[in-house]
């Protein structure tokens, strides 16, 4: 059985206290908040003289790497024009200036050291839904829409008494757009599904309306639907903005607009290198699957890795032979991942009639759960979606077939609630199987 976290909510609700109680806004709608700093927090450092050692580090860096240079700036002169950062007075008596061949002069700020934040501010609650809840939501309806803030961590001023600590009051314009907003955004990134082009072009317009009052810009709007797009194209409010047609990056996944397709990017650099247990490592952790799509192939991969551990591998011990061609023929065959495609929309439709579908199963090298939607299509046809799955692997002490059974159920109810949660599907049925007599029993 799973041990289970008691989670300390006391220094959230202090977090979110002083957020409420303390953020203001500018005349143009700008916010402005206070960092949320502890109670008799212990006076920070100075860290003056490790900001000017590595200032001096990049600027060498700079002068062998011209490209880098020009780059660094440009943002630099845009980071000033916006007025996203300001000249400061050097904390001792002589002034800091680039001696350097930097065409950009920049003074460099009196900042406490980086790994002291973690002792002086309160962490607050966490706001944003899942990865792979929205990724769930993004796939419901067939009209699908994506956008994110431009420069979202800079739209935001930090109260002037703050300012040397670093370099939910919503508009009532729409329930639908706040909603939105609430559950449709990871960081900067905003992405969901409507029933129809009508809903998608209201909704993309009243949430635009909102971020603006607040300064925070959307821009690379896209969608699966040519009428949204022309719709958003010639809304007012929306034209001046970056529009952004074709294949697009949703959350780590690729999205292909004109086809509703996802798909994956799997990019391996071909290496004369002998493999090893960090190499391993490193390129199974590259196969980025927030929604299980994957799952068969990743869990494979997890497997071996689990098998380097008890082969008692150092880290840069090369490979036996046999693991060695084992790995090395499981990593041949990657790059096909990137010949999948799954279809955005799932078939689901407000009163078109939908029942979830989970199936378990367990081995004595991982167990896993997989849901899929069957949703009933105009023609008295019948449409079975893979919504998404789940694996873990066996644990090293070794389990009984039917305890492995048992957790593959528990993973299942577990991943059915994760999807019934993000999906508002409470009131759907719901069917889970298992060929486990013992867990039937």
């Amino acid at each position: 059985m799973e041990d289970v976290t008691v989670v300390d909510d006391s220094q959230e609700n202090e977090c979110e206290q002083i957020f409420e109680t303390t953020h203001s806004r500018t005349s143009d709608g700008r916010y402005i908040v206070r960092l949320p700093l502890q109670r008799n927090a212990t006076e920070l450092g100075d860290s003056y003289t490790l900001a000017v050692r590595q200032f001096h580090r990049l600027e060498r860096r700079m002068v062998a790497d011209p490209v880098l240079r020009e780059k660094y700036i440009t943002f630099m002169k845009e980071y000033a024009a916006l007025g996203h950062m300001e000249l400061v007075q050097s904390p001792y008596d002589h002034i800091m200036r680039s001696q350097r061949n930097s065409a950009w002069c920049s003074t460099l700020r009196h900042l406490p050291a980086l790994e002291s934040h973690s002792t002086t501010q309160l962490v607050g609650p966490t706001l944003q839904d899942s990865l792979s809840s929205i990724l769930l939501r993004f796939r419901r309806y067939r009209v699908a829409i994506t956008a994110d803030i431009e420069k979202m961590f800079r739209q935001v001023l930090i109260a002037p008494e703050h300012r040397d600590y670093q370099t939910n009051h919503l508009e009532r314009q729409a329930a639908l757009a706040r909603t939105a907003i609430l559950t449709s955004f990871y960081v900067d990134d905003f992405l969901t599904s409507c029933e129809s082009a009508t809903d998608a072009v209201e909704l993309a317009t009243n949430v635009n309306a909102i971020l603006s009052a607040g300064q925070f810009t959307l821009r690379k709007w896209n969608s699966n639907d040519s009428q949204v797009m022309k719709c958003l194209a010639n809304e007012s409010s929306l034209s001046s903005y970056i529009f952004h047609s074709g294949t697009a990056s949703v959350l780590g996944l690729r999205w292909d607009a004109l086809t509703d397709q996802l798909f994956f990017g799997v990019d391996l650099s071909q290496t004369g290198e002998i493999p090893t247990k960090r190499r391993v490592l490193s390129e199974v952790a590259r196969l980025f699957d927030p929604t299980g799509l994957l799952a068969p192939v990743v869990v494979t991969g997890k497997i071996f890795i689990q098998r380097l551990w008890s082969a008692g591998l150092s880290w840069d011990t090369p490979l036996p032979d046999d693991l060695c061609r084992e790995w090395l023929k499981y990593r041949s065959l990657l790059p096909e991942l990137n010949q999948v495609r799954i279809g955005g929309w799932i078939g689901m439709t407000p009163h078109v009639p939908t029942s979830l579908h989970g199936f378990c199963d367990a081995s004595v090298h991982a167990y896993a759960a997989v849901i899929y939607t069957r949703t009933s299509c105009s023609n008295d046809s019948v449409r079975f979606t893979l919504l998404t799955a789940r694996t873990k692997v066996a644990p090293l002490k070794a389990a009984t077939i039917p305890r492995l059974e048992l957790s593959a159920v528990l993973l299942l109810a577990e991943t059915l609630q994760n999807v019934r949660d993000a999906m508002g599907l409470a009131d759907v049925p719901y069917y889970l199987w298992s060929d486990s007599a013992i867990v039937l029993c």
